[in-house]
């Protein structure tokens, strides 16, 4: 019973990993070895967005700081500019 109850949680990530370098064949070999996560953001100005909204209706007015915030996503990545990222579509 421990097993099909862990199976959703073990199954997810594979499925996801598989769904990712089948749409980009090339896209596993991009990821440096020292990568501890690996997080794929599509159009991340309307992601953020989205976030931003629901931060607001769980605690109102908390959003701003998540738009605020979304400007350190360059520093985390080691890209502060984002520079070759098209924020509106993710490609």
């Amino acid at each position: 019973m421990r097993f099909s109850a862990l199976l959703p949680v073990i199954a997810l990530p594979l499925l996801t990993v598989c769904q990712v370098m089948a749409q980009d064949s090339g896209a596993y070999g991009l990821i440096p070895g020292d990568a501890a996560v690996v997080v794929r953001l599509q159009a991340p100005d309307q992601t953020i967005e989205d976030l931003a909204e629901f931060v607001d209706k769980v605690q109102p007015g908390a959003g701003a700081v998540v738009r605020v915030q979304a400007a350190s996503i360059g520093m985390a990545i080691s890209n502060r500019t984002l520079a070759g990222v098209d924020r509106k579509t993710g490609t």
